[in-house]
């Protein structure tokens, strides 16, 4: 009975090992799983954002090319149509490879076939150029908008990469959009000298869109510091203080921030038009760094996401893995006991010890000395099987004797 219980109990021993891991690891992989879920989520979140600002970049450069040409149009010189077709192809490479996912190429083939229209083989000048190529502006932006919902840029949750994203997207192009209406007005203001009404309407269009200049670019300014100083990241900002300063500079000269009653027209149109190309120059720099910076703080969470993802996965890993340590060591061979070597032999007994006769003296009489046989430790199921095969042994032996 005693050696039954001690074999039922080593028997069930694995079995409850097995059922503790069960218990412990069970709720380890469930929240692994629920991680994983919401992790996930989050990184398509942060990819679908990389694929986003990596459609604006080239859409900056766009929108200054078309401000461009929509400034010569307008004055009557010849658009650059070789700057505005690489602008252009650049756009289409990038919308080849993420317009699709993005779900803006069907905006994208409209907005192109408008550039098309507009710098056919007779461009417009003077009015009809500003109409013309005001809409393809517009076509242009909302392009950039719909980039930006697509991708989920427009609901980041960081508030360094948000004002970025706020100053690279919707600030910057809509700096450059106004700068070159602004400077186009004054220009038609002055060919339209001894129209009252035309001057006066042209005059107020004009205030309104260097009032648009100054207060994106305010806005910029200050969106900027915020990210700067809300970043955990090191280098953030720190190759964007001399392209902040220029842009300060060239947007002063343009809409200087002063009450909108105090601003002063430029005192020619050549003096506008310079510094609309140099404000529309920085701000393209600005805007493509700011792009990506903004890049690099989404690779950086992206990053960290899956540093997640791997550490989550590898606990459920650590506890099956201590888990079958455990079972192994349950498994292993019971220790001799106290006292038992593991030739067998109890310690003070040897093979060939003679027992002592009388007194000490020698051999018992008759001159027979007995050795004592070795003493094996045997288990239950062994000792019959023995002890008959040594009691047979010794009828043997007697019956030889005789």
């Amino acid at each position: 009975m005693f050696w039954a219980s001690r074999s039922g109990a080593h028997g069930l021993r694995p079995l409850a090992v097995l059922f503790l891991v069960f218990a412990l690891v069970t709720p380890l992989v469930y929240s692994t799983l629920l991680f994983w879920q919401v992790s996930g989520r989050d990184l398509a979140y942060v990819q679908a954002e990389r694929r986003g600002a990596g459609y604006l970049q080239p859409m900056s450069k766009l929108i200054a090319a078309i401000a461009d040409n929509q400034s010569a149009a307008v004055a009557g010189r010849r658009p650059d149509d070789q700057a505005l077709a690489r602008a252009v192809a650049e756009v289409a490479e990038t919308d080849h490879a993420l317009g699709r996912r993005l779900g803006v190429h069907d905006s994208w083939l409209e907005l192109r076939a408008q550039l098309t229209q507009v710098g056919g083989a007779k461009p417009p000048t003077g009015v009809a150029a500003y109409l013309a190529y005001s809409k393809v502006m517009d076509v242009a932006l909302q392009l950039m908008g719909r980039v930006g919902d697509a991708s989920k840029l427009v609901l980041d949750p960081k508030i360094d990469s948000n004002y970025l994203m706020d100053a690279a997207m919707l600030r910057l192009p809509a700096i450059m959009a106004s700068s070159g209406r602004m400077t186009d007005l004054i220009v038609l203001r002055d060919k339209g000298r001894g129209k009252e009404a035309d001057k006066e309407f042209s005059l107020a269009r004009v205030l309104v869109a260097r009032d648009q200049v100054s207060s994106a670019a305010t806005a910029v300014e200050a969106g900027l510091a915020k990210s700067f100083g809300s970043s955990a990241s090191s280098t953030l900002g720190k190759d964007l203080l001399s392209r902040i300063d220029a842009f300060r500079t060239a947007t002063g000269q343009v809409a200087p921030s002063t009450p909108l009653v105090e601003l002063p027209l430029p005192p020619s149109t050549v003096l506008a038009e310079s510094g609309r190309r140099r404000l529309s120059q920085v701000t393209v720099e600005l805007e493509v760094r700011l792009l990506s910076e903004l890049d690099q703080l989404l690779v950086t969470r992206e990053r960290a996401l899956h540093h997640d993802q791997v550490t989550a996965a590898s606990l459920p890993l650590a506890g099956l893995a201590l888990a079958a340590a455990a079972l192994l060591y349950r498994r292993r061979p019971p220790r001799p006991r106290r006292g038992e070597r593991r030739s067998g032999t109890r310690p003070g007994v040897g093979s060939s010890v003679e027992s002592a006769g009388p007194h000490g003296a020698g051999p018992s009489e008759g001159g027979a000395s007995v050795a004592h046989e070795t003493t094996v430790p045997r288990s239950p199921g062994t000792r019959g099987r023995r002890g008959r095969h040594g009691r047979q042994a010794r009828k043997d032996a007697g019956h030889a004797s005789v």
